[in-house]
């Protein structure tokens, strides 16, 4: 799993988010999730658990 921070200022064609809640809760969470989907420029795939 790569760090949302990594990527900063990166692009890349295709980005797979896994688990997108996973990055944590509150502003912290929610400006890493951010930055990850914004570094798709042409497709990005979000796969998410399954709801119990």
């Amino acid at each position: 799993m790569a760090d949302p921070e990594l990527a900063k200022g990166l692009q890349f064609d295709l980005v797979v988010l896994v688990d997108p809640e996973g990055f944590g809760p509150g502003i912290e969470g929610a400006v890493d999730r951010s930055l990850a989907m914004t570094r798709a420029t042409r497709q990005l795939v979000t796969l998410t658990r399954p709801e119990t």
